[in-house]
């Protein structure tokens, strides 16, 4: 399996970039799996849900199962650390292409996503650049000042950005 990455500020576009890049890949006919980070507390199940009350009950891990889809829920005890990344990889089904959100310590190549908003955007993209393994190219909708030591590409050229992942992948897709 290829990974990718994502990386950048909270509510800086990331999710939305990655929305794009899936849709893109997949109609080009690639299968696609996705990672997510989140340093929020995750509420899988809710209330009321027969999952949640299987987890509040104690269960250590909870499937459940449709005809369309499932979902495991593990409940991490006090003395459990976070889960390894590549621990979240070995449960995932062999694809063409993971993408990860988040991760931005790991070594896998990634695109650093700047916000149009931020008003500190060279500031921190060179912070972010420096804090980030292994980035391959800054997305963003407006120019940057500084010196950037990769690229920079606009997240408004989906077949730009995508082909970039095509090409860092090496994956049998024409854009």
């Amino acid at each position: 399996m290829k990974i990718f990455g994502i990386v950048g500020l909270k509510g800086c576009g990331k999710t939305v970039l990655m929305k794009r890049l899936i849709n893109y890949f997949c109609e080009s006919g690639l299968l696609v799996s996705a990672i997510k980070h989140s340093h929020c507390e995750l509420a899988i199940d809710h209330p009321g849900t027969d999952s949640n009350e299987l987890r509040l009950a104690g269960c250590h891990e909870t499937i459940v199962s449709s005809p369309r889809r499932w979902a495991m829920v593990h409940e991490a005890r006090k003395e459990e650390s976070e889960i390894d990344f590549y621990a979240l990889l070995g449960h995932m089904r062999p694809v063409d292409l993971v993408l990860v959100e988040g991760f931005k310590e790991m070594n896998h190549e990634k695109l650093l996503v700047v916000s149009d908003d931020d008003e500190f955007r060279e500031e921190n993209t060179q912070l972010l650049l420096a804090a980030c393994n292994n980035v391959q190219a800054v997305i963003t909708n407006r120019p940057l000042g500084g010196d950037i030591d990769v690229p920079v590409v606009s997240a408004a050229e989906i077949s730009q950005v995508a082909g970039l992942i095509v090409d860092r992948c090496n994956l049998p897709v024409a854009v």
